[in-house]
């Protein structure tokens, strides 16, 4: 889908690319750590009972599951299970 007229693109890439290669990064950092407190905020929702270290293991695998084979996650949540 794609709702953003072609002068709103344009002004929204200008606007960007304005930016210094340190500023764009920085807002990309921004804008993952924005996605991840989301992820966590609605587990916490949904699993309030959650410990710290579970809650971590739930984001890893919210944030990661379709970038690993189903064993290789398992053993990546096992060793965080022992840490």
């Amino acid at each position: 889908m794609n709702d953003t007229s072609p002068y709103m693109q344009s002004v929204f890439h200008n606007l960007i690319m304005s930016k210094t290669p340190s500023e764009r990064i920085a807002m990309c950092f921004e804008m993952m750590e924005d996605g991840y407190r989301l992820i966590e905020s609605r587990i916490r929702e949904e699993r309030p009972d959650l410990t710290e270290q579970e809650l971590k293991i739930e984001i890893f695998r919210r944030l990661y599951k379709n970038d690993f084979p189903e064993k290789e996650m398992s053993d990546i949540i096992s060793r965080m299970k022992k840490n």
